[in-house]
């Protein structure tokens, strides 16, 4: 008794909530436009990208000092990591040191704040300086992960009237700049190229003759252009400030500058004892593009969670105007776009729903063959994948290749539920043909609150079959965690919209007084299923034989799949690693480059090569 009472109940409530939808029809249609432009609102400010950031959350703490990395790593790294231990919110510390610089990854746990924590980290870096190595720079890195490298260029000199020193300069002052400007972008890394740099050639037994150590040389050259102030000197009762300057404009007015005095007091210039030269600094990467030659690259990092496709259009339109700027032998060349993957996913998706719209309206049409219900379905459909950007916006969530793959495994479900609730209506109406308007209404009331329940626990069950997912591993976590949530936002609008829309839509679709019906049973693709089955059904026990069979035949291929973490993705690149011995010299390194990246592009498909020796200035 007590569980026919519950069952009652329950009847009770879909049917109040499909009467009451039926009634306050006005009031959803309004809630659903409502609905609508919230969903277009949230897919233009959601962060879009082609696949999900399973990189961890971290700040990093990079050190540049000229020393080998023992010492870097006693003076510098071991200390930091030190002073950071214990922090909250902190999983782990990582240290790394090089020869002229180090990392320290701070990886924060998942629910830690990064500003407040890199706030912290900063206050504990200042607090430490005084006993860091002086000469030693300490920065913070950018906010962003190994997924923010969405960009890519070369500088390109097509008539070779410039060096990699000029062009390197051009890249740091009048291209970087500009670009790390644009709302989005972390960073903008430098590749390739030669940082300018004047040195001082020293002739050892001259600077000993003068008896200057090499340590005083240093001092002095640190603070040689340091401009000196003096007191404020009144003449003719006008106050005049004083200080003392080098004013250098050339080389050879560097050279004639003061570094100290002889044993015997005589003033000792810096040619005295040696020449200036312009030269580079030491290099840490080399670019080369279509093996021609040396260029300059940059590298275009942006934040973590952005809209890619957003950022990228800015970046466009910045290099458009960069460009205009630049000599005209200087050209601007795109090695690598990730936006070309992700509008090549949008348009998947699009012609994906395109077909899917169209197996419903034939579905309908070959068997229901009624052309005014097919809107029911779609609508449902449509609105359904629409209303998913609501939730994901507000979980924060990218939306990638895993959020539009939970949408195609919804779809098919999202349909099937409008489907059989038109399928019940068109049937019960082609059983009362000569029923007036009034009594079509109240056919059409039966017939939905009749499927209503099976309906409602088929969908609730489709809804939640996907939810363990969600308590997998951190990393996993990562990458399904889009899917299960889009697949499960848009069954969940789809069951909203299935009883609290569908009914009224319905009601208005089938309810009037010049629709034929025609009963689903009578067409002649329902015929030759029936005769299909009672065949199955005369040999019920081969059939359920054959079937067992297939499936004892199908498990040996199904572990012969190949298991991989990451789907693989066709980017129309291709990223090709080739590795030497440690020890090769730079020239010989980027000679190799070069040769690899000329036999490359020599393939009739390949339209780009940009090949990347040693590390970028990041």
């Amino acid at each position: 008794m007590n569980t026919n009472q519950a069952q009652i109940k329950k009847v009770h409530l879909l049917t109040t909530i499909i009467n009451r939808s039926i009634v306050y029809r006005k009031f959803i249609v309004f809630l659903l436009g409502a609905m609508s432009l919230l969903s277009i609102y949230a897919l233009f400010h959601s962060p879009l990208d082609a696949i999900p950031d399973i990189s961890d959350r971290q700040i990093i703490v990079y050190s540049k000092w000229s020393q080998s990395p023992s010492q870097l790593e006693s003076k510098i790294t071991q200390p930091i990591i030190r002073s950071l231990s214990g922090l909250k919110g902190v999983r782990t510390l990582r240290g790394m040191s090089y020869l002229g610089y180090s990392f320290i990854y701070v990886i924060l746990e998942s629910n830690t704040d990064r500003e407040k924590l890199k706030a912290r980290v900063k206050e504990i870096l200042n607090s430490l300086k005084p006993d860091l190595p002086k000469d030693a720079r300490i920065d913070l890195g950018a906010d962003a992960s190994g997924m923010g490298w969405i960009f890519q260029y070369a500088l390109v000199n097509q008539d070779s009237s410039m060096d990699l020193r000029e062009i390197r300069l051009i890249q740091e002052e009048r291209i970087k700049r500009p670009l790390e400007t644009v709302k989005g972008v972390a960073e903008v890394a430098t590749v390739g190229g030669l940082k300018k740099q004047y040195q001082l050639k020293i002739y050892p037994q001259l600077l000993s003759a003068t008896g200057i150590s090499l340590k005083d040389l240093v001092n002095k050259l640190e603070t040689i252009l340091d401009e000196a102030g003096g007191r404020v000197l009144e003449v003719n009762n006008r106050d005049y400030q004083i200080r003392g300057s080098a004013n250098v404009g050339s080389i050879d007015q560097v050279e004639s500058l003061v570094i100290g005095h002889s044993n015997d007091g005589q003033p000792v210039l810096i040619k005295d004892i040696g020449y200036i030269q312009v030269g580079y600094d030491q290099r840490r990467g080399i670019a080369d593009l279509n093996g021609e030659g040396e260029v300059v690259g940059g590298i275009v990092i942006i934040e973590q969670d952005k809209n890619v496709l957003r950022v990228k259009e800015q970046i466009a339109e910045k290099l458009a105007q960069i460009q205009s700027t630049l000599p005209k032998n200087l050209k601007i060349v795109t090695v690598y776009d990730r936006s070309i993957l992700i509008w090549s996913s949008i348009t998947t998706f699009f012609e994906t729903l395109g077909y899917e719209l169209v197996v419903v309206v034939l579905v309908i049409v070959i068997f229901l063959r009624n052309f005014r219900a097919v809107s029911a379905p779609l609508l449902i459909l449509l609105l359904g994948t629409l209303f998913t950007a609501i939730p994901l916006y507000f979980f924060h969530q990218t939306l990638n290749l895993f959020s539009i793959a939970g949408l195609f495994i919804a779809m098919g479900e999202m349909a099937d539920a409008s489907i059989v609730m038109l399928e019940s209506c068109v049937s019960e109406l082609a059983l009362n043909k000569t029923a007036n308007r009034k009594k079509r209404q109240k056919i059409i009331l039966g017939a939905v609150l009749k499927m209503a329940r099976p309906l409602f626990f088929s969908l609730l069950i489709i809804l939640v079959s996907f939810l363990p997912i969600l308590f997998l591993g951190p990393m996993e976590g990562k990458v399904f965690n889009p899917l299960v949530l889009s697949k499960t936002f848009a069954m969940f609008a789809s069951t909203l919209l299935t009883f609290f829309f569908l009914p009224a839509l319905l009601l208005t679709l089938l309810g009037g007084n010049n629709v034929a019906y025609k009963n689903v049973a009578d067409g002649g693709v329902a015929r030759y299923y029936k005769q299909m089955l009672k065949f199955i059904f005369n040999y019920k026990f081969s059939f359920l034989f054959l079937n067992f069979l297939v499936l004892f035949f199908t498990l040996p291929i199904l572990f012969q799949f190949e298991k991989e973490f990451m789907p693989e993705l066709d980017e129309n690149s291709i990223l090709y690693m080739p590795t030497t011995l440690p020890g090769l010299p730079t020239k010989e390194a980027g000679w190799i480059l070069q040769q690899i990246d000329k036999k490359l592009k020599k393939f009739p498909e390949v339209k780009t090569v940009f090949g990347k020796l040693g590390r970028a200035d990041t």
